[in-house]
């Protein structure tokens, strides 16, 4: 479901980032909570009315950018992360389809987004200290 940023439900969101970026993958909760939280659209995956996945969208330029994807770890494997990708996808192909759906994939995850249609662009790079792939999805018409 999608998220206001000034919804409790954004709290939830943040939640699930600080656990998976911050503790999780020491990302530093300076790079991980940025200066675009108040302009995103996100996206929240809830299982037993618990929160387990979250999503961001971004307008960067003549990109909708998907960002801070983060499915909670007890919660892998069951199909939310592919949950969350395909609500996101219908929304911003829905919401923003004049613009192309980027983002800077973690290495590791560029498999599974590959399997939703993804593409792999230019040279790998490092973002937060995690080795990162930039990627673009087009959609079937």
């Amino acid at each position: 479901m999608k998220i206001n940023f000034n919804s409790a439900g954004y709290q939830a969101v943040l939640e699930i980032r600080r656990e998976v970026f911050v503790k999780e993958q020491n990302v530093p909760v300076e790079l991980e909570i940025d200066e675009f939280e108040s302009i995103c659209d996100y996206f929240l995956i809830l299982k037993n009315n618990t929160p387990v996945a979250t999503g961001r969208l971004r307008i960067k330029n003549q990109f909708i950018k998907f960002e801070r994807i983060a499915t909670r770890l007890p919660f892998r494997g069951l199909g939310l992360g592919r949950e969350l990708m395909l609500e996101m996808m219908t929304y911003a192909q829905k919401h923003y389809p004049k613009l192309v759906p980027y983002m800077h994939s973690q290495l590791e995850a560029s498999p599974f987004y590959e399997k939703l249609g993804w593409a792999p662009q230019g040279e790998i790079f490092v973002e937060a200290g995690i080795p990162h792939q930039a990627m673009i999805y087009t959609p079937h018409e």
